[in-house]
């Protein structure tokens, strides 16, 4: 480090003649005889050794700069493929916890159906793979049809719960008429009382029970059944919560709300239960 700050005090301006004279020398000793010019030399070289070493030390860091210069992109790509690997293998875990999710699901609600249930037929587990978005129907699209043996009449839970039956099927699909589209007539009474009536769809997320007497003794919180009536749903579904009861004195019949079990909107796997007069033809 001296050498070096010698050889950059020899290039300020006042030791200019004093270079200018080592320079006049160096030229000299290449016309004078070997002997006095090779001890001329040799005294040059060694005034000439800080240059030297200046100019090494200047090439070195010189290299080394553009060393890096040349280096620099390297880390910054490895950094965007280490952050790509990080983005698949985040993208992999949320597959697989959906996967596991779904499988949950449809365990709960295999699960909830044995446990409820006499079975006499194995449920056929369906994937929901569309919705009916006309506000005035309610429906639901499965992956499942007639290669399956999916028929019409066929009810479709979601554990112990109905959600509604099938009205048409295509080969390898089937939709499903839910328990709160309007155009459906649903045999039901209240579990606790056991008054009967007919539940239908109210376009949202409720149903009402009609043609329950207005003497009839209904409150809110009871639960409600499918009756078995008609034979196209078994006896004993649970279907939902009554959450309204209304009574007015001129009318025959009390306006009950009910509002269903499952929320459609929140399920990805149904249970398609064969319908007992399709087993029989």
């Amino acid at each position: 480090m001296k050498n070096f700050n010698l050889s950059i005090k020899l290039l300020s301006g006042k030791h200019i003649p004093v270079v200018l004279l080592l320079l006049f020398a160096l030229l000299l000793a290449f016309f004078l005889p070997a002997s006095i010019s090779n001890q001329i030399k040799h005294g040059a070289g060694i005034v000439a050794v800080p240059f030297q070493k200046a100019a090494t030390v200047t090439v070195d860091k010189v290299s080394i700069f553009f060393e890096r210069l040349f280096s620099f992109g390297e880390p910054e790509q490895e950094n965007i493929r280490l952050k790509e690997d990080v983005d698949r293998l985040k993208n992999l875990i949320l597959k697989q916890a959906d996967v596991i999710y779904k499988l949950k699901n449809e365990v709960r609600s295999l699960s909830n159906y044995y446990d409820n249930r006499k079975v006499t037929e194995k449920p056929l587990i369906a994937n929901v793979i569309g919705y009916d978005t006309l506000a005035f129907r309610k429906s639901l699209l499965l992956d499942v049809g007639t290669k399956r043996d999916v028929a019409v009449n066929d009810i479709v839970v979601f554990g112990n719960a109905l959600i509604g039956r099938v009205f048409s099927t295509s080969m390898y699909t089937s939709r499903v008429q839910l328990v709160t589209d309007p155009d459906i007539r649903l045999p039901s009474r209240v579990l606790e009382t056991r008054n009967q009536g007919i539940l239908t769809g109210n376009s949202n997320h409720t149903c009402r029970m009609e043609y329950v007497p207005e003497t009839a003794n209904v409150t809110e919180g009871e639960s409600v059944v499918t009756s078995g009536a008609g034979g196209v749903y078994p006896d004993s579904i649970p279907i939902g919560v009554i959450i309204k009861v209304e009574k007015v004195s001129s009318h025959l019949f009390q306006n009950i709300t009910v509002r269903p079990f499952v929320d459609v909107a929140q399920i990805e796997a149904v249970l398609v239960i064969k319908n007992e007069t399709n087993i029989d033809g």
